[in-house]
């Protein structure tokens, strides 16, 4: 038996160079022309397909190349989403890389993507097609930095993270999305004071025959908690939706039980109040049971 030294002094067999040294000239010409690649050149696709997803106006700082366990991709640097309103969304960086996936077979491509910004983090798998899609995670998003399409006078605030599997199509995002806030705030001018929370659930299906169907939404704070379902039907604008809630609301602050009666709503003894939520969100109609 050949001793491990001899092994390694021994000289290489041909055999194993005639396959070897193509193999390894092959796989040296990929990493070279992959690094080497005017990425930049990207910027302008790449811009369109993130346009069209956002609906916005996109600009791209650079892009780089990157090496990753899940095969080779590429990180780009400095994105500006202008939107409609002129309201602008700035990411960090968004690493792409293609997914694995059976998508590839019908013509629709899959890519792995992750972001980095200021109003938190995502990550899942884009699939670029007529109807492009979305399946991942968002992590520890600012609510109050999210251009989200809010009622006027309705302000947020807080920490969320959301799982979604959405489809965008002409008329909106369409699937469901499930969410958990934390330690935040809800302002609107129909609210006498700043309502704070200690966490919100929300299990909602967008898109459809209604705008959103709400599932199942949770808020519990200091002074509140409020279980809401039912429907939100679509309208010409945001402001214009049409409700179709059903509200249980615990009022846990005696003050602001005394408060609310005062207002004319009515609670029991231990500050508990069933409603069926109507008109829009600009200009709700509570009904009391």
């Amino acid at each position: 038996m050949a001793s491990p030294g001899n092994i390694l002094v021994a000289p290489i067999p041909r055999s194993l160079l005639w396959i070897g040294t193509p193999i390894a000239a092959f796989v040296l010409i990929v990493v070279f022309s992959f690094l080497r690649f005017p990425y930049d050149d990207l910027a302008r696709p790449l811009s369109e397909q993130i346009g069209a997803i956002s609906q916005s106006d996109v600009r791209i700082g650079h892009i780089e190349p990157r090496i990753t366990i899940g095969g080779p991709g590429i990180a780009v640097h400095d994105i500006q989403l202008i939107r409609p309103d002129r309201s602008r969304v700035d990411i960090d960086v968004l690493r792409l890389r293609p997914a694995w996936s059976t998508s590839w077979l019908f013509g629709d491509a899959s890519i792995k993507l992750e972001i980095e910004s200021a109003l938190g983090g995502a990550d899942g798998v884009v699939v670029l097609g007529d109807s492009p899609s979305w399946t991942g995670e968002f992590v520890d998003l600012d609510v109050a930095k999210l251009p989200l399409p809010l009622p006027r006078g309705l302000l947020l605030a807080g920490r969320m993270t959301a799982a979604a599997d959405l489809v965008f199509l002409p008329d909106g995002p369409s699937g469901p999305l499930s969410f958990d806030a934390s330690a935040g705030s809800i302002q609107h001018p129909m609210i006498p004071m700043p309502l704070d929370f200690e966490r919100i659930n929300g299990d909602l299906v967008l898109g459809g025959d209604a705008l959103v169907r709400v599932r199942s939404f949770e808020l519990d704070g200091p002074v509140v908690f409020s279980s809401v379902t039912g429907q939100v039907r679509r309208g010409a604008s945001p402001g214009e939706a049409q409700l179709e809630l059903a509200v249980d609301l615990e009022l846990k602050s005696p003050p602001l039980r005394a408060l609310v009666a005062g207002m004319g709503v009515p609670v029991d003894a231990s500050g508990r109040s069933t409603l069926d939520l109507t008109g829009t969100p600009s200009a709700p109609r509570p009904t009391y049971r």
